[in-house]
C-alpha cells in the first residue's frame, strides 16, 4: 500500500489518531469526507480565510493567538458581541503583528479565552486540554468548572453533547486546525443548553440587567443599544512641540506624537478610535500606539499596528463619555532597531466609532515626524516597604505604598504615576479611597491631585518635580478611607504596571524616558478594626455559658 492510500485509510478509521502527517507540501493531503465538510462550513463562517484546503494547513498544530481568531470568528458568525468596555491587555502580544493581535483581544473580549491572566502566551501550542476547556466555556459558561484535572468536566460535557469524541491524554494531545473546525461545526448540530428552560430564565434575566453572569456565553444576546445617535463630534489635532519620534537599537521607546482634540455638542459615548500609519516608514517599525489624557494617563490601551497600517484603540470605561471636550495624545513605541532613523512617521484619525450622528474630519491636519536614533535616559523603579497586616481604625492614615526611583541617567521632569492595585482580593479603592497624600524623600509634593478608575488605578499627578542626574528618590503614598469602609480581609498592593505608566520625561530634550517598572509590590492587608473604650467604668458582669445579649460596657 503506498503511502497516500495508507494516509487515506488512517483518515477514514479514526479521524483522531495519533498519525504524523505530512505537509500538502510533500504531496497531495487526503480528507476524509467529514473534515471536507468541515472545512467548506469553516470557510463559509470565515473561521477560516484559507482557500483551497489545502492552503488551510487542516492537519497542522495550532497556536493560542491562531486559536484565538478561530474562536472570534466562529462566535461573531453565532451573534455575539464584543465587549469592548474590557480592556483585555497582555504583557506578551506586542509582537504579534497584523488580525491576530485584534483577535486575541476579540477573544478575550468575547469571554472566549485570556480571562484574568497577565500573559497570553500567543505562539504556545493549545492542547485538547485547553480547546476543550475554552469551548466548553464558549458553549456552557462556568457550568462545568471544578473538576480534577480543571479540564475534566468541560471535555466530559462535549463528549456528552457528541462535539469532542475523543477525551483522552488531553495534555499531549495537540490540537490540530481540523479538529478546531469540525468541532466547532459540531456545535451547530448539537442540542444548545440554551434551549433548557432555566438557561433561557437566566439569560434572559441577566440580559435586562446588562450584567451576565451565570449566562453561558453562546447564550447571550448582544444587548441593542437603543439610543438614537445624535449631535456632532470634531476631531482636530495639533503637532507634539519637538516633532521628534526616538528610535532606539537596543530597547523600545515611546514618543508623544499628535494631540487630538475630540469636540462633541453633547453627551457622546466614544468605543473606537481608527488611526492610521503614514510616512516614511513601515507598520514593522512600530511596536505599540495607545492614547494618553493630559495628565500622561493611558486612556486607551497600547495596540498594534496591523499589516493594513491600521490600529483600532478602545478607550477604557473611565473615559468613554465625553461632554464637551476630550484632549488625548497620540503615543507610539518603536520597535527596536534603527534601520528607519531618518525615515518619518505619522498617525491619522480616520475613523471614530462613537453615538454621535456627524463625525467631523475636515479640519483634521495630521503632521509627519522625523525618526532619530537616540539612547535617551534610563530609570527603574521599585516597590519598598514590607508586608504589613492593620487593625483598620477609622479616619486613620495608612502607607500603601513605598516607590523608588534609582538613579537616572540624565535629569528629569517628573509629573506622577499610575499605581494599581494588583493581585487578589482587593480593595475596593473607587468606593473607599478618601483621602491622599504623596511625600518625597519626606516632604510633601505640591499641586497634589488624584484619582481612582474601574481598573483598580490610582492616577497620581504633582506639580513638575525635577529629579537631578544621579540621585535617588522615594516616594511614599499615604491613604485614608472613607466611613462606610468595610473591606475586611482585602489587601492593596500597588505596582508600577506600565513603563507608559510613570509620567516623566527627559529635562534637556523633553523626550520620553526608558522606564523598568514596578510590578513586584508589597501588600497591604486590611484586618477587622479595633475596639477603643473610654471614659467608661468597667464593672463586673455575670455571664453564664452560652450566654448572649449582655452588656459589658456603655
Amino acid at each position: 500500500m503506498n503511502i497516500k492510500k495508507l494516509f487515506a485509510t488512517l483518515a477514514g478509521v479514526s479521524l483522531f489518531a495519533q498519525t504524523v502527517v505530512p505537509s500538502a507540501g510533500v504531496f497531495a493531503a487526503t480528507y476524509s469526507q467529514e473534515l471536507q465538510d468541515a472545512y467548506n462550513w469553516a470557510y463559509s463562517k470565515s473561521v477560516t480565510t484559507m482557500s483551497p484546503i489545502d492552503n488551510a494547513n487542516m492537519y497542522g498544530n495550532i497556536t493560542r493567538a491562531e486559536l484565538a481568531k478561530m474562536l472570534a470568528n466562529w462566535a461573531k458568525s453565532r451573534g455575539q458581541t464584543p465587549d469592548t468596555s474590557l480592556a483585555c491587555s497582555f504583557t506578551d502580544v506586542a509582537s504579534v503583528k497584523g488580525d491576530l493581535s485584534t483577535a486575541i483581544v476579540e477573544s478575550c473580549q468575547l469571554g472566549l479565552m485570556g480571562q484574568n491572566i497577565t500573559a497570553f502566551r500567543p505562539y504556545d501550542t493549545i492542547t485538547r486540554a485547553e480547546f476543550g476547556t475554552a469551548l466548553s466555556r464558549a458553549l456552557w459558561g462556568n457550568a462545568n468548572e471544578g473538576g480534577t484535572p480543571y479540564y475534566a468536566k468541560h471535555l466530559e460535557a462535549l463528549k456528552t453533547a457528541g462535539i469532542m469524541t475523543q477525551i483522552d491524554n488531553a495534555e499531549s494531545r495537540n490540537e490540530m486546525r481540523g479538529w478546531v473546525m469540525l468541532m466547532l461545526m459540531r456545535t451547530d448540530n448539537s442540542n444548545s443548553v440554551c434551549e433548557d428552560v432555566a438557561t433561557k430564565l437566566v439569560c434572559s434575566m441577566e440580559a435586562v440587567e446588562g450584567n451576565y453572569k451565570e449566562c453561558p456565553a453562546a447564550c447571550r444576546e448582544t444587548k441593542k443599544d437603543d439610543n438614537v445617535k445624535a449631535g456632532d463630534l470634531a476631531v482636530s489635532a495639533k503637532a507634539a512641540s519637538d516633532r521628534k519620534v526616538v528610535v532606539n537599537n537596543a530597547v523600545e521607546v515611546a514618543s508623544d506624537t499628535d494631540t487630538l482634540t475630540f469636540k462633541s455638542s453633547e453627551d457622546v459615548t466614544i468605543s473606537k478610535i481608527v488611526l492610521e500609519r503614514y510616512g516614511y516608514s513601515t507598520y514593522e517599525d512600530v511596536s505599540e500606539v495607545w492614547l494618553e489624557d493630559q495628565e500622561g494617563t493611558v486612556v486607551a490601551e497600547g495596540r498594534t499596528v496591523n499589516n493594513k497600517d491600521k490600529v483600532s484603540l478602545t478607550l477604557k470605561k473611565d473615559y468613554k463619555t465625553i461632554d464637551g471636550v476630550l484632549e488625548t495624545t497620540v503615543v507610539v513605541k518603536m520597535a527596536t532597531g534603527d534601520a528607519s532613523k531618518g525615515g518619518t512617521i505619522g498617525f491619522k484619525v480616520v475613523d471614530v466609532e462613537s453615538t454621535a450622528k456627524n463625525l467631523n474630519l475636515d479640519n483634521y491636519k495630521p503632521y509627519t515626524y522625523d525618526m532619530v536614533s537616540y539612547s535617551g535616559t534610563t530609570v527603574t523603579l521599585s516597590m519598598k516597604g514590607s508586608t504589613k497586616t492593620y487593625n483598620y481604625e477609622a479616619g486613620k492614615s495608612y502607607e500603601l505604598a513605598r516607590l523608588k526611583i534609582d538613579r537616572v541617567t540624565s535629569a528629569i521632569n517628573l509629573n506622577g504615576f499610575t499605581l494599581t492595585n494588583s493581585g487578589s482580593d482587593k480593595v475596593d479603592l473607587v468606593r473607599y479611597l478618601d483621602k491622599l497624600t504623596v511625600t518625597k524623600d519626606g516632604e510633601k509634593v505640591s499641586g497634589l491631585k488624584f484619582k481612582t478608575t474601574k481598573d483598580d488605578e490610582i492616577v497620581i499627578t504633582f506639580d513638575s518635580i525635577e529629579l537631578p542626574i544621579n540621585k535617588t528618590a522615594t516616594f511614599v503614598i499615604e491613604g485614608t478611607f472613607n466611613d462606610e469602609f468595610d473591606d475586611y480581609g482585602k489587601k492593596v498592593n500597588l505596582v508600577v504596571e506600565e513603563s507608559s505608566d510613570f509620567n516623566a520625561v527627559e529635562k534637556k530634550t523633553g523626550a520620553r524616558l526608558t522606564v523598568t517598572p514596578a510590578t513586584a509590590g508589597v501588600e497591604k492587608l486590611f484586618q477587622g478594626g479595633k475596639i477603643k473604650i473610654s471614659n467608661t467604668k468597667l464593672g463586673n458582669v455575670d455571664v453564664p455559658q452560652g450566654g448572649e445579649g449582655y452588656v459589658v460596657a456603655e
